[in-house]
């Protein structure tokens, strides 16, 4: 027994590290596209919701669509 648990663990331990983990890329990858937009926001000269949406879209490789879904990720 106890040489079946410790094969369990080691698969366990070389196979699940969080780097592997689905939900752990995706937080990873919203993360990075956050983190550049709001490092990058207050250098912008957007004068309206048009150029803010374009703004985000482009920065976010159209994966964040307008400043409504941005917010929503965000918070």
């Amino acid at each position: 027994m106890d040489i079946k648990l410790k094969q369990y663990f080691n698969f366990f331990n070389n196979n699940s590290g969080v780097e592997n983990w689905t939900w752990y890329k995706n937080l990873k990858n919203w993360t990075e596209i956050l983190q550049a937009i709001k490092q990058d926001i207050d250098k912008t000269n957007i004068s309206n919701l048009d150029e803010l949406n374009s703004y985000i879209a482009n920065k976010s490789n159209n994966k964040i669509k307008n400043y409504v879904v941005f917010l929503d990720r965000y918070l």
